[in-house]
């Protein structure tokens, strides 16, 4: 998937992202704390909870119009959902719609009002009061909650879109939490098989651990190619491994350990550096999900010391050649070490959110004096205003 523009909005909380374009393979969002980068990424985000649909998730008063590609097709999806009534007793979260997987009980669900797709401009969905129309033919009645493009998911046209909302990695804390706490599965002997090349493997939905897990055992030569580089890195490392631990047949737990040299035991989780977990699974997630990916990134810089947070930002800015990245860093490094032609300066007012090119702002190409001009810039030091 490649992300191309999105506009957003949240008519619960009245937050409002303004229609922002993203670069086709490196987006820097930079600004000062609370401006609302974290909360773009969130955006995205929920555009594959919509696409995904879940009857314990909510999305009362979203609304979004979202451009992205397959690498072939240029796709258009807009979609709203009704706002939440007055007084029902509900709590909305102050970070956007409900995650509900943790309640018990029935869970009320909005209603999708509006809804369209477009391919290449030919109109595939569309959606009202008056029903939903399948490339201009009615469909049976569908439920009101879920987006018609899950609904129709199985459909030709539509499946390919739907696909690219597949292929969305958050890396919040999530996948790095799982590999430092160690991660549940019901074993993985029966996916070995079911997997017999690297790019099968690939293109999985399975966590990132749990394919890294796969290819140590179905696929050596390609784990060695990934601890190597992670040992270029931490020079320090002699040997990586993903130790499985039976439990009740066939839950297994697993969690990664390494080997120093001059150090007898393997080091096991959770005594790992977290900088060198966050380096492991990085490379890892670049090496195990396949090309066109949209890798979202909070907080770039977070737990990588200095040793790595070069190896790492050059890795990404390499990579960004075969997947998207769009992420958030508050690190002079980090901002300094990528062109200026990949920021984005998001600035608020209110609730209104809204983005801008280096460009705009006339900052120099040289990305020392960009950062320095940045710092200075009135966009950057007035980034919340009131509304």
């Amino acid at each position: 998937m490649q992300l191309q523009k999105l506009s957003f909005t949240d008519h619960q909380s009245g937050w409002h992202l303004s229609a922002t374009e993203f670069f086709p393979d490196l987006t820097l969002l930079v600004g000062v704390s609370g401006v609302g980068k974290t909360r773009i990424l969130q955006a995205i985000r929920m555009l594959r909870g919509v696409a995904d649909g879940s009857e314990r998730q909510t999305h009362w008063g979203l609304g979004f119009d979202v451009d992205f590609s397959d690498g072939r097709n240029l796709y258009s999806w807009a979609c709203q959902f009704e706002t939440r009534p007055a007084g029902n007793g509900e709590t909305l979260l102050d970070d956007g719609p409900i995650l509900a997987d943790h309640m018990k009980g029935p869970v009320a669900r909005s209603r999708v009002l509006r809804e369209t797709l477009t391919e290449n401009g030919d109109v595939l969905i569309e959606r009202d009061a008056g029903g939903i129309r399948l490339r201009g033919q009615p469909t049976p009645k569908l439920s009101p909650h879920d987006s018609a493009l899950k609904m129709l998911s199985h459909e030709e046209r539509i499946s390919a879109a739907h696909h690219c909302f597949q292929q969305i990695l958050a890396v919040d804390q999530s996948e790095d939490t799982d590999a430092s706490s160690g991660i549940f599965i019901s074993g993985i002997g029966g996916h070995l098989d079911q997997y017999p090349t690297v790019e099968e493997l690939r293109e999985s939905r399975l966590k990132t651990l749990v394919k890294l897990a796969i290819a140590q055992e179905r696929h050596p030569r390609f784990f060695e190619s990934i601890a190597a580089q992670f040992m270029e890195v931490f020079p320090q490392v002699e040997a990586v491994r993903v130790n499985r631990l039976r439990l009740v047949e066939p839950q297994e737990i697993l969690s990664l350990a390494i080997k120093e040299r001059g150090v007898r035991k393997w080091i096991h989780e959770p005594f790992i550096a977290s900088g060198m977990m966050r380096t492991i699974m990085h490379l890892a997630r670049i090496a195990l999900w396949p090309a066109g990916t949209l890798i979202l990134i909070d907080e770039f810089e977070n737990s990588l010391g200095v040793n790595c947070i070069d190896f790492v930002t050059k890795s990404l800015v390499e990579q960004s050649r075969r997947m998207q990245f769009i992420i958030t860093s508050h690190h002079p490094y980090i901002i300094n070490n990528i062109s200026p032609a990949h920021w984005k300066i998001v600035s608020r007012r209110g609730s209104e959110v809204t983005t801008q090119n280096a460009s705009d702002l006339g900052l120099e190409q040289s990305s020392h004096q960009a950062f320095i001009k940045l710092l200075n810039s009135e966009a950057y030091q007035e980034g919340i205003a009131a509304g």
